[in-house]
């Protein structure tokens, strides 16, 4: 609840300084904010992947979607928009792949997938029964180490 005020309060803050209608923050706003967080920059900087989070009120909870951020023109891509959840994007040494943790596909836990920038499917490089706590690319990116608790 703390942070939902605080992003309403920042949002309200954003508004009033980028020049928005003055008006009071009202109960409905809250129905159309969205948050960003785990941000990640590419290797060569020009672009960076963030997670979008957006309330589904009906379901009652968030989704989470990764976007691909240019950041010269601000142009945004979803790369993930059949995914409910998505976590911890991490950039290939390369850069022309996004490593992320979702529990998409037959496991119920968290698992990693691996999602090439310039188009194509995520394949999911794991398989750990009781899901992947942690991971980071090998500095050549051909392979991934991850952390999962003992069986």
């Amino acid at each position: 609840m703390r942070r939902l005020m605080l992003s309403s309060a920042a949002v309200a803050s954003a508004a009033l300084l980028l020049g928005a209608s003055s008006r009071p923050l009202e109960l409905t706003d809250v129905r159309n904010l969205v948050s960003y967080g785990s941000v990640s920059i590419a290797p060569d900087a020009r672009r960076l992947v963030a997670i979008e989070r957006r309330p589904d009120f009906k379901e009652n909870r968030a989704v989470t979607h990764l976007v691909l951020i240019d950041v010269k023109t601000h142009a945004k891509r979803v790369l993930t928009p059949d995914r409910k959840s998505v976590q911890r994007p991490i950039w290939s040494p390369s850069g022309d792949r996004i490593a992320f943790t979702s529990a998409g596909g037959e496991k119920k836990t968290p698992q990693v997938w691996v999602l090439p920038v310039d188009g194509g499917e995520a394949e999911r490089v794991t398989d750990a029964e009781r899901g992947v706590g942690g991971f980071t690319w090998r500095p050549d990116g051909r392979e991934i180490a991850y952390v999962t608790e003992d069986e």
